[in-house]
């Protein structure tokens, strides 16, 4: 498995294990409706362009993941998402190199919006990357 496949499957793992009552997904459509517990999708989002140095090769990456978190209107919404940003937040922090998958990673600032109802329920959501850095051998590595 590739470092960056690595640094993906280990960042889904942290977050599944931070918010065991929502629903994590990798890469799904955007949701017309969502569980109680709320709905986390992970993005692979994109490595950028390595930072090279040459002898020996080494490719370091500064890969952003776009992460989006889904909750009902239901209740305390805007407690609902606080939550969810809290529990992965902290899981981050006690898990900066995700096991050794990564050098560091680290979440940037979420924006928070209210998503209409077109077919489903009104939802508010928390968009935000998280920075995974690390470095591979091969920039397809």
């Amino acid at each position: 498995m590739s470092k960056r496949e690595t640094a993906l499957q280990a960042l889904l793992t942290a977050v599944t294990a931070a918010v065991p009552a929502a629903d994590v997904k990798r890469n799904a459509d955007v949701p017309l409706d969502v569980g109680p517990g709320g709905l986390v999708i992970v993005r692979d989002g994109d490595p950028g362009e390595p930072e090279v140095s040459l002898s020996p090769p080494l490719y370091a990456f500064d890969h952003r993941v776009p992460v989006e978190l889904y909750v009902g209107t239901d209740g305390n919404p805007e407690g609902a998402l606080d939550g969810l940003l809290t529990d992965i937040d902290a899981a981050l922090l006690a898990a900066r190199t995700l096991g050794g998958a990564v050098d560091h990673c680290e979440p940037v600032a979420p924006s928070i919006e209210a998503i209409p109802a077109d077919a489903g329920a009104p939802l508010r959501a928390a968009r935000f990357d998280i920075l995974l850095v690390y470095v591979t051998a091969s920039p397809l590595g």
